[in-house]
């Protein structure tokens, strides 16, 4: 990169899927991901935050540990591996952005190469550990990914590069959930 640079992006753009729109994506998960003990991960359009690595002792990981017991581990009698995620999307409605959130768990990728009893069992594993995720336990585990997010603040602010000086992509979330309920008309 030689050359950072401003340019407009209207809503019409980030509404549609194309390159402003992946921008988008790639830079605000990369910038929620850079402080935290998380890895940024695209499969395909999606995109996702991880927790990697023996990470279960970091501080930051306590309320999803708390909740999931264990964030990461092999899947048995496999090679392959998991670890508790969530997936990140960016929708426009009422005149805002919104950030959603949907926890999830992310076997590790498979290819060509990888044995279908492997491929069965990895399947089997992420439907497993999802089952018993119901109404209350959802909710308590999405509270613990937004808590692992945002630190326990109401609103913060994170930056893709980290940047003192010169132009960053920087993004203020808000902590507060969005409720719906059935229109009573």
């Amino acid at each position: 990169i030689k050359l950072f640079d401003i340019h407009s992006l209207t809503m019409e753009q980030l509404n549609r899927p194309g390159a402003q729109r992946g921008l988008l994506y790639d830079s605000i998960v990369r910038a929620i991901a850079r402080t935290l003990p998380l890895r940024a991960v695209r499969r395909g359009r999606q995109h996702f935050l991880i927790v990697g690595g023996q990470r279960e002792k970091e501080p930051r990981l306590k309320p999803l540990v708390d909740i999931t017991k264990r964030v990461f581990g092999k899947i048995p009698q496999t090679t392959l591996s998991w670890a508790e995620a969530i997936t990140v999307r960016v929708e426009h409605a009422n005149d805002h952005l919104w950030l959603l959130l949907e926890p999830t768990v992310l076997g590790s990728t498979v290819t060509d190469e990888t044995p279908a009893d492997e491929r069965q069992r990895r399947k089997e594993f992420v439907r497993e550990r999802l089952a018993t995720r119901y109404n209350k336990r959802w909710n308590e585990l999405l509270d613990a990914w937004i808590n692992v997010l945002s630190g326990g603040q109401e609103k913060w602010t994170v930056s893709t590069f980290g940047l003192t000086q010169g132009i960053d992509a920087s993004f203020t979330i808000n902590a507060t959930t969005g409720f719906s309920r059935r229109h009573q008309g």
